[in-house]
C-alpha cells in the first residue's frame, strides 16, 4: 500500500471514529424539552413539574430528560419570548400549548423555528391538522362535540343553554358551532363569561333543560352555584376545560351530578396503571387530566426520539400513523394529524369524579404503526 493510500485509509478511519464518537455522547446527552403551561393549578396538587424525576427514575427509558419549564399567558401574549428562549437553549420539541387559543398564536413562532409541538388537551380544528408542527394527544372538537351533543340529547335534554369562556374563543366558538351542527334539540342561548361575570336572560334559565359550560373550572364552580338558585333541575354538562378538582372544590354541593370530559381512559389508567397511581398519591400528586395527557406527551416525544432521532423533520414524518401506548390509554395519531383514542364521561357524585362511561372516539380505527 502506497504512503498516499495510508495517509486516505488513516483519515477515513479517524474520520470513522471521530463521527462515532460524535453520535455516542449526542446519545448520551439528556434530551431537552420545554413545557409551557399558564395555569396556577400547574404547581398545584397536579404535581406536573415533578414529571422529571418519575421519568429520570423509570428504569424502562434509557435516555435522561431535562424539561425546561416556561409560562405562557392564558392569550398567548409572550409567546415570542417563551419560543425564542426555548430555541436559545437548543431545544425543539416542545409540549404545550394548554388551550388552543394559546395554540393559534404559537404555531407562526413553531414554523419559524422548526419546532414540534405537542400539546397535552389542544381540541380545536382550527389549529389541529393544518401545521405539521403541532399536534395533540387528545380528539379535535368535531369528534367531542358531537359526543356532547349526542350525549346530553340521550340525556332528554330538548332545550340547552351554553355558557364560554371569552378567554379562550378558538376553543369555545368552533366547539359551539360544531355542537349545534349535531344536537337534535334546541339551543336556547349562548352567553360568554368574562372573569366571573356573565349576562343572560333569567326568564328563560328557568325554561331550559340543561346547560353546557365551556368554562374553567373556577368560572363553572360559581355558575352551577348561582344557577341553581334561579333553577334547581337544571342538568350541568361540561367540557374537558371544566375538568378539575376546582371544580368540586368551589362548587361544592351544586356540583353534584354534572357531567364533564375527561380527554383519556380513566378505567384503563386505574385497571392498569394502578400501581404508578399509588406512587404518585404517596409523593402527594393528583393523577387528574392534566397530569396525566402532560405525561403522556412527554413519554411520546421521547419514545420518538427514541425511535427516529432528535431531527425535527424526521419526527414529523413519524408521527403521523403512530400508535402510542401511554398511561391514559392509547392514541392513534392518524395520516392527517388528528387523534383517536379512548375518553371518559364524568360524574361529580359525592364530591368525587367516577366514571359515568368510556367512549371510543376512533370509531374502529385501530390500526397504525408503532
Amino acid at each position: 500500500m502506497s504512503f498516499s493510500k495510508n495517509i486516505i485509509f488513516i483519515a477515513l478511519v479517524l474520520t470513522i471514529v471521530l463521527i462515532s464518537a460524535v453520535l455516542i455522547y449526542r446519545s448520551q446527552q439528556p434530551l431537552k424539552i420545554g413545557v409551557i403551561y399558564y395555569s396556577s393549578e400547574f404547581f398545584g396538587p397536579t404535581g406536573v413539574p415533578r414529571i422529571t424525576e418519575l421519568l429520570n427514575n423509570n428504569k424502562n427509558i434509557s435516555k435522561k430528560v431535562n424539561i425546561y419549564y416556561a409560562a405562557l399567558t392564558e392569550q398567548g401574549d409572550n409567546v415570542q419570548d417563551v419560543i425564542s428562549s426555548f430555541y436559545k437553549k437548543g431545544i425543539n420539541i416542545i409540549i404545550g400549548p394548554t388551550t388552543s387559543s394559546q395554540a393559534q398564536k404559537i404555531l407562526p413562532y413553531l414554523e419559524r423555528y422548526n419546532m414540534l409541538a405537542i400539546a397535552p388537551e389542544v381540541t380545536s380544528p382550527s389549529v389541529l391538522g393544518v401545521s405539521d408542527n403541532l399536534y395533540s394527544i387528545v380528539p379535535s372538537d368535531r369528534v367531542l362535540a358531537d359526543i356532547m351533543a349526542e350525549l346530553i340529547f340521550q340525556d332528554k335534554i330538548n332545550k340547552v343553554g351554553i355558557f364560554y369562556d371569552s378567554n379562550n374563543p378558538i376553543f369555545s366558538k368552533t366547539f359551539i358551532n360544531y355542537f349545534k351542527q349535531n344536537y337534535q334539540g334546541t339551543v336556547s342561548f349562548t352567553g360568554e363569561v368574562k372573569g366571573i361575570e356573565f349576562y343572560s336572560d333569567y326568564e328563560s334559565l328557568k325554561s331550559i333543560d340543561g346547560i353546557l359550560l365551556l368554562t374553567s373550572p373556577m368560572q363553572s364552580a360559581i355558575l352551577v352555584q348561582r344557577l341553581k338558585k334561579i333553577n334547581p333541575d337544571i342538568k350541568f354538562y361540561g367540557g374537558d376545560y371544566s375538568n378539575s378538582k376546582a371544580l368540586i372544590e368551589y362548587g361544592g354541593e351544586a356540583a353534584e351530578g354534572i357531567k364533564i370530559f375527561s380527554l383519556y381512559d380513566k378505567v384503563y389508567f386505574e385497571t392498569y396503571n394502578n400501581t404508578f397511581a399509588k406512587s404518585l398519591e404517596k409523593r402527594g400528586i393528583l393523577p387528574c387530566q392534566d397530569f396525566i395527557n402532560y405525561y403522556d406527551a412527554i413519554l411520546l416525544a421521547i419514545n420518538l426520539v427514541n425511535s427516529y432521532g432528535n431531527d425535527v423533520d424526521n419526527l414529523k414524518e413519524h408521527i403521523k400513523e403512530y400508535t402510542f401506548e401511554g398511561i391514559g390509554g392509547t392514541i392513534y395519531i392518524s395520516e392527517d394529524g388528528l387523534v383517536y383514542r379512548k375518553i371518559s364521561i364524568l360524574t361529580v357524585n359525592n364530591s368525587r369524579f367516577v366514571t359515568d362511561r368510556v367512549i371510543n372516539t376512533e370509531r374502529g380505527r385501530r390500526h397504525g404503526k408503532k
